[in-house]
């Protein structure tokens, strides 16, 4: 009985314990998704500024390249002095120009290829004007790299498709080399067969606006690139190609989260096409997530201030205003949860501490209180109905309380003789006694002894 009173007065205490434990568990999970949500609101950010600035970048230089060539006592660039005529060897025709690094002398901190074919500086005062901005532009080009990091190059590409202006550049030994040794004029066209160039001619594109190009690869190194382009206009008649790139992987760098692992996610255009991802993003689990129609629609509802929760996973979209893009996020719960589990230790050893406190306190209350008072009053019992029996074996602080008991028990019992040698004497004098001795009531005779027996002609006392 004392044991489940024990067990029931412990158990409220460690239901309390667990409950704190869960407590600080699911806030310490709550704390850890908002921050994973400031985490990720900062990536969206991040891309956010990235693309804006990049639009921002291309519409700078296409006002500025229009503006430009709206004036017509605009002079030929100075930088045009130090372009240095590429010849052929055998024919000595003119096959390109290319604007050399000691551009800095007379434009600080301004760096950049000018490539041209032998019509570049030969193609009277209108094309010269053209071969000036694109010499002109490198100043604002420049700005928009310094402001957004992230732009891999800037260019502006005209119309006669035999010269461009790109920042930032290489020297013309380092372009060389990229170019596999091409000659200036060659390694220019495979920059006008971009999709980011034929996309903008009038018979393609009849409006004037800017406009995204993704999954086209860089002609100078290899790399998957998303565009942003604008035709330039002057009047109304198109000039050419003012754009910057981004590389996917600067894209799939600013996906990444820092402090988080194993995440997911992916950046979409207008489209649902996926232009830069990191983790499993093209795995088949997440596209069967963001392809499920009740997950995806869920997703496309949801405040973008929560998370979806689906098959384990935290869904999370946010939306790049003014794009019309989207970034995606799934999370899987076990980033969350992972090593919440020794939160949950400093409880755990609360509760083992009360467990073990309660058992060890049931064994030593009934060793040193329990079994010692069972066993006392056993002793109290039968030396209460005045039979001898040998003293428990008791714990020391119960030897007083024992000795006690033996020496009231001894006194007893020496009190019970010699009152029974007093009962025996006197019972002998009665019975003994020549004379009747009678005791009689209402009722009649209840005592004769056998000396009344013999007087009143009974035989025994139970006669009478």
């Amino acid at each position: 009985h004392y044991a489940k009173l024990a067990v029931a007065s412990s158990v409220p205490l460690i239901i309390l314990v667990i409950a704190l434990g869960y407590v600080h568990y699911a806030e310490q999970h709550q704390r850890r998704l908002e921050n994973l949500l400031v985490s990720l609101h900062e990536r969206h950010q991040k891309i956010h500024r990235t693309l804006r600035g990049t639009e921002n970048h291309v519409d700078q230089m296409r006002r500025w390249a229009e503006a430009y060539l709206a004036n017509e006592d605009q002079r030929l660039s100075r930088l045009l002095p130090l372009l240095t005529v590429e010849a052929d060897d055998k024919t000595q025709d003119i096959t390109g120009y290319f604007l050399e690094k000691n551009v800095d002398a007379v434009q600080p901190g301004g760096t950049g290829n000018f490539l041209g074919g032998s019509l570049a500086l030969a193609g009277g005062t209108e094309k010269l004007r053209i071969v000036s901005l694109s010499l002109d532009i490198f100043s604002i080009q420049q700005l928009g790299h310094v402001a957004n990091l992230a732009i891999r190059h800037s260019y502006f590409m005209p119309l006669y498709r035999d010269f461009l202006s790109i920042y930032p550049a290489s020297d013309r030994e380092a372009f060389s080399k990229l170019t596999g040794n091409a000659k200036i004029g060659s390694a220019v066209e495979p920059f006008f067969e971009r999709t980011v160039f034929t996309k903008a001619m009038p018979d393609v594109r009849s409006s004037r606006t800017a406009y995204w190009v993704s999954g086209e690869k860089s002609v100078i190194n290899g790399d998957v690139l998303i565009s942003h382009a604008a035709p330039v206009y002057e009047t109304n008649r198109f000039v050419g190609v003012i754009g910057a790139d981004l590389s996917q992987s600067g894209m799939r760098s600013l996906l990444r989260v820092p402090k988080f692992k194993n995440i997911s996610g992916q950046l979409l255009d207008k489209r649902g096409r996926v232009l830069a991802s990191i983790g499993d993003a093209d795995s088949e689990l997440y596209d069967a997530l963001l392809d499920a129609p009740v997950a995806y629609q869920a997703m496309s509802d949801v405040d973008a201030n929560s998370f979806y929760e689906a098959n384990g996973y935290y869904l999370l979209r946010l939306p790049l205003s003014g794009i019309g893009w989207n970034v995606e996020y799934a999370v899987p719960s076990s980033v969350l949860t992972e090593g919440l589990a020794w939160r949950f230790l400093p409880y755990g050893l609360i509760i083992a501490g009360l467990i073990a406190t309660l058992v060890f306190g049931q064994l030593l209350v009934r060793s040193q209180f329990v079994q010692p008072v069972l066993s006392f009053a056993q002793y109290i019992r039968t030396g209460a109905r005045g039979d001898e029996e040998a003293p428990p074996v008791l714990p020391r602080i119960w030897k007083p309380w024992l000795s006690l008991l033996r020496v009231t028990f001894r006194r007893n019992r020496e009190v019970l003789d010699r009152l029974q040698e007093s009962e025996e004497r006197y019972r002998q004098l009665v019975e003994l006694s020549p004379e009747a001795i009678m005791l009689h009531d209402r009722d009649g005779i209840s005592f004769l002894n056998q000396a009344g027996c013999s007087i009143l002609g009974f035989a025994n006392p139970e006669e009478a």
